[in-house]
This record gives structure tokens, sequence and C-alpha cells, in this order.
């Protein structure tokens, strides 16, 4: 179990997380990037402005792998939740790969994505927000 724990936090560098206000991301900018695998547990400063659209994108030859997102406002301990976004369907067409499954707080299921490259996982809040 190790051996496949490490070997999704190896596909898990150079990801980034990013934030935007268009549904395409053309206006993204990424606020963090997985250097190493001791990556979990650190802060980032966010700029000072709201956002609708916040997302993981992963690394090539990941096909998306990542097992939990959360996203919590600034000064708060509650999940916020919205929209589940991101790339399609899943390897295999196995319906606990798909990207719901990085939101479902169980860290042994894991997004499994049939694109090798760029895929991402996100959430639409419905409205700009602070973070």
């Amino acid at each position: 179990m190790m051996e496949r724990i490490l070997f999704g936090a190896e596909r898990m560098l150079g990801g980034k997380i990013q934030v935007a206000n268009y549904e395409d991301f053309r206006d993204s900018l990424s606020i963090y990037q997985i250097s190493d695998l001791c990556s979990s547990g650190e802060f980032t400063n966010i700029p000072n402005s709201a956002w609708r659209y916040w997302r993981y994108v992963s690394p090539e030859n990941s096909y998306g792998n990542i097992s939990e997102l959360t996203f919590f406002k600034k000064d708060s301990v509650k999940q916020t939740k919205g929209r589940i976004i991101g790339t399609g369907g899943s390897f295999d067409n196995d319906p606990y790969k798909r990207k719901e499954v990085v939101f479902d707080g169980d860290p042994l299921t894991s997004l499994d994505t049939p694109v090798r490259d760029a895929a991402w996982v996100g959430m639409d809040f419905g409205e700009k927000l602070t973070f």
C-alpha cells in the first residue's frame, strides 16, 4: 500500500492550484505548485481578490491523479463547497475514479482520468469568493 501511495504522490509533482473568474480559465493565476513530496500542510498567500473557479491541474503523465482536494475560506474551519468541474470520464470507465471522488472525504479513492496530460478537477463556487 505504501508503494502505491508514494507512486500517486510522485505523480503530483509539478501539479498546480489555479484560480480564475472565467470558466475556461483564460484568466487563470497559478497560486501554488507542488515541488516536493512534503508539500502537504503548507499555506499559500492568495492575492486579495475574489475568484469564482478553483482547480488542481495535474502535470504531464499523471492522468490527473489526486485523492482529495478541499477549499476553506480564510479564517474558517468549515469546508467550502461548490459545483464539481473538471476533466470528464475515468480510466477504464471506472465510476470510482471520476472527478467526484476528489471531494468525497475518502483518501483511499482517487481521480484517474482517461487524459494523460493536463487533466484537472476543481470547483465552481457560483460567485466570486475570497479565500
